[in-house]
């Protein structure tokens, strides 16, 4: 089953993508969303 991600998760996550502190990966590992969808979020 996928995880259906509210617009606040996606926009928090998103910002972590912005401001560049982490790499997209390891973003997706913390937060369990695929590094491609954080890319298109953000």
């Amino acid at each position: 089953m996928r995880k259906k991600w509210s617009d606040s998760e996606k926009a928090r996550i998103a910002l972590m993508a912005i401001r560049e502190e982490n790499t997209i990966s390891e973003i997706a590992q913390e937060t369990g969303a695929h590094p491609n969808m954080i890319s298109k979020w953000k």
